[in-house]
């Protein structure tokens, strides 16, 4: 719980991002939509994760347009959806991040040895 924005401190956040316009969100967790489940700890019962921050990040998601999402905490390296990425180990400049998400835009092209998440083409996300 202290690792976690308090009730203020979402709302001021919420009313600071509302209707912007972001190059890049970089968040330790990912909104609750983009979760990758797949890589969930097996014997951790999920009813008793508190999701707090995940669920906030959700509002945030809605109210924001951004570029790009990048995130961590689930130990992967891989794109999540269009536009969402997963770091753990990999490093990489921005503007690479940013020329791949253009190209897929225009193109609807991904380098093939990027690893997607099995979530990657899931509709209405």
């Amino acid at each position: 719980e202290n690792e976690q924005l308090n009730e203020s401190e979402r709302a001021a956040a919420l009313k600071l991002f509302k209707g912007g316009l972001v190059d890049i969100m970089l968040t330790h967790t990912s909104p609750l939509k983009f979760e990758p489940t797949d890589l969930f700890l097996r014997g951790i019962d999920q009813s008793k994760v508190d999701k707090t921050m995940e669920l906030f990040l959700n509002e945030i998601e809605e109210e924001v347009y951004y570029k790009v999402w990048v995130f961590g905490h689930y130990h992967s390296d891989r794109l999540e959806r269009p536009g969402v990425e997963q770091f753990h180990k990999d490093t990489e400049d921005i503007e690479k991040i940013f020329d791949r998400w253009e190209k897929y835009d225009n193109q609807n092209e991904l380098d093939w040895w990027l690893i997607k998440s099995p979530n990657f083409y899931m509709e209405g996300e």
